[in-house]
């Protein structure tokens, strides 16, 4: 399930909220891949190219996933009380 920020966080920094746009997007990305190509799970030694495509992108989207929520937390942290955006070094 896909994380939805709060108005009072997406007001403080917007881009959270398309963050949450792409997060939901990906989810439907992924399970229509997963539909489509019902070997994904056990591909075999030499899969399709188009299936092999299809690997790729849910690899590449799992990768982007881990990014996002990373980004997300960082937003997060310097959203918290007493901190200031220029007080976070992983800016």
């Amino acid at each position: 399930m896909s994380y939805r920020p709060s108005e009072i966080e997406v007001f403080a920094a917007s881009e959270l909220g398309l963050v949450a746009v792409l997060t939901t997007s990906l989810d439907a990305l992924e399970a229509q891949l997963r539909f489509e190509h019902r070997t994904h799970e056990d591909p075999g030694p030499n899969p399709a190219p188009v299936l092999a495509q299809a690997l790729a992108v849910l690899a590449s989207t799992a990768a982007l996933r881990t990014e996002l929520r990373r980004y997300r937390r960082s937003v997060l942290r310097s959203l918290a009380p007493g901190r200031r955006p220029d007080d976070d070094p992983s800016f």
